[in-house]
């Protein structure tokens, strides 16, 4: 018994660590989800596209000044208007379906770990990487840098051009 410690105690460390972040994501998701107002530029488009759709017109007619569409696929609009037909107007049924959708996302991962690995405990570990903030300073990723030495170095030259003279 006290040989199987170390391998338990092992166990539930990396179960614990994988935890935090799912734990943290759900933390700042209940302070966001009643949040009255935008908190990305989008949301509020979001929210005139569910609103037209409960108005009961069709979301990609021809566009005129009092509605463009998102040219989005449809299916976050439509699953968002049918939260908000049960929950009633405003940002909480578009955020709880972001927040459901991510949740979702998280028991895939592990499952498809799960399935690929056979080890139910080590599968804790992968999809926390799906609930991790990105540090202070983050760089949006560049294509330009996964690009080899030579074609970054043409690339570059084409971009920052010299001025004739």
């Amino acid at each position: 018994m006290a040989r199987h410690l170390p391998g338990r105690m092992a166990r539930i460390a990396l179960i614990s660590a994988a935890l935090v972040y799912p734990v943290f994501f759900l933390l700042a998701a209940s302070q966001r989800i009643p949040y009255p107002y935008e908190l990305e530029w989008m949301e509020g488009g979001s929210l005139e596209q569910v609103r037209h759709l409960l108005a009961g017109h069709s979301l990609y007619n021809a566009p005129n000044l009092d509605f463009i569409p998102y040219l989005y696929t449809p299916l976050y609009t439509y699953l968002s208007a049918g939260f908000a037909y049960l929950l009633g107007d405003g940002f909480l049924p578009l955020r709880l379906l972001s927040t459901l959708a991510s949740l979702w996302c998280f028991v895939l991962v592990f499952q498809i770990v799960v399935a690929d690995t056979q080890n139910r405990p080590r599968s804790w570990y992968r999809p926390r990487c799906r609930f991790q903030t990105p540090p202070q300073g983050f760089q949006p990723w560049n294509p330009a840098e996964a690009l080899p030495p030579d074609l970054r170095w043409e690339r570059r030259s084409q971009t920052h051009a010299r001025e004739p003279a």
